[in-house]
C-alpha cells in the first residue's frame, strides 16, 4: 500500500525463474526456478533440460516473514505458469512448459497435504469415449474460481502427426478426473487464450473462433487469433456456442502484445491488450451478447 519495496527471500543466484504466483489469502508466494543450464538454447529447452536430468523446484514462501514453506523439486521439467488453487494455499497447479510429449506432461498439480506431484491429463479416454494422446498439444491451463476444476485447450493430433487435428477447450476435475473436451468447428484452429466468468461455463478468449461474415479482409496469415469472443460450454451436454466481442486488432507481436483477455471480478467487462494504435494499452468491452 505505501509503495516501498522489501526483500522477503534470496533466490539461488544460478537459477532463473517463471511466472509467480500468491495464494488469495495473501500468505504464500510460489516462484518456480530451475538451474540456468537449461537455457543454453532457447528453442531446446525440454531438450536441454531432459539431456542434463535437470529439475525444477516449487519455491513456496511465507509472504509476511520470507521463511521459505517448501522447496518441491520437479524432475526433468522446465516448470512456469504456477497457479495457488483458489481456497487453498498448499495446492498448486503447475505446468511443463515446452514439453516434447505435451499431451500427456504440460498440466500438473503439487498436493502438499500428500506431497504428491499429480499428472493432470494422462493417456485415457474422456467422457465421450474420444482419446487423449501424448501426441496431442495442450495450453494454459487456469482454474475454475471455486477451485473445483480445470480448464485447458489445445488442438488434437491426427494420425500420429500433433496439431494437424481439431482444436479444442477441456475441463477436468481438481483430482484430474472426469475430463470432458469440447472440440470446435474445423477451421477454428487460430491460436489463442481462454479464461472464465464467476459463473465458470462462459468463457472469453482472444482466439480460434472465425466469423467469415463479419471479417473484414487482412493480410495476417498468421495462426493467432483477432477476435475477443465469449464461448459458452455446456460441459454436461458437450456442446458449446461462440459470441463475438469485437476485433483487438493486436500483432501479437511480443508476449507484451498478446490480448490475454479477463473478466472484471463482476463479471460484466472484459479486460484486454492491444497494440492496435501502434503502442500496447489496456482495452475493455462489455461481456454482453
Amino acid at each position: 500500500h505505501t509503495g516501498a519495496l522489501r526483500t522477503i527471500a534470496t533466490l539461488p543466484g544460478d537459477e532463473v525463474t517463471g511466472f509467480t504466483h500468491v495464494s488469495d489469502d495473501n500468505t504464500r508466494l510460489c516462484v518456480p526456478t530451475i538451474h540456468e543450464s537449461a537455457f543454453a538454447d532457447v528453442r531446446a529447452i525440454d531438450a536441454t533440460v531432459q539431456r542434463l536430468g535437470l529439475s525444477s523446484h516449487l519455491r513456496i514462501f511465507d509472504t509476511r516473514s520470507g521463511a521459505a514453506v517448501a522447496d518441491v523439486s520437479v524432475p526433468r521439467g522446465w516448470v512456469t505458469h504456477v497457479q495457488f488453487q483458489p481456497g487453498r494455499n498448499d495446492v498448486v497447479l503447475f505446468n511443463h512448459e515446452w514439453p516434447a510429449d505435451c499431451g500427456i506432461r504440460r498440466i500438473w498439480l503439487w498436493d502438499g497435504a500428500t506431497g504428491e506431484l499429480r499428472r493432470m491429463r494422462p493417456e485415457g479416454l474422456n467422457a465421450d469415449g474420444t482419446p487423449r494422446s501424448k501426441e496431442d498439444w495442450v495450453c494454459h491451463e487456469v482454474w475454475t474460481r471455486d477451485g473445483g476444476a480445470v480448464v485447458y485447450h489445445g488442438t488434437y493430433a491426427a494420425d500420429g502427426v500433433p496439431r494437424t487435428g481439431r482444436s479444442f477447450v477441456g475441463r477436468m476435475s481438481s483430482a484430474g478426473a472426469d475430463h470432458v473436451e469440447l472440440p470446435f468447428a474445423p477451421g477454428f484452429s487460430r491460436y489463442g487464450h481462454f479464461t472464465l466468468a464467476p459463473d465458470g461455463d462462459t468463457l472469453v478468449s482472444d482466439g480460434y473462433a472465425e466469423y467469415p461474415e463479419l471479417d473484414e479482409p487482412d493480410d495476417n496469415q498468421a495462426r493467432q487469433g483477432r477476435w475477443i469472443s465469449l464461448l459458452h460450454a455446456d460441459w454436461g451436454q458437450g456442446t458449446h456456442r461462440w459470441t463475438p466481442l469485437c476485433r483487438h486488432g493486436s500483432s501479437w507481436g511480443s508476449q507484451d502484445a498478446h490480448p490475454h483477455p479477463i473478466f472484471s471480478h463482476a463479471g460484466t467487462e472484459i479486460l484486454f491488450t492491444s497494440d492496435c494504435g501502434g503502442k500496447r494499452a489496456i482495452y475493455r468491452v462489455a461481456s454482453r451478447e
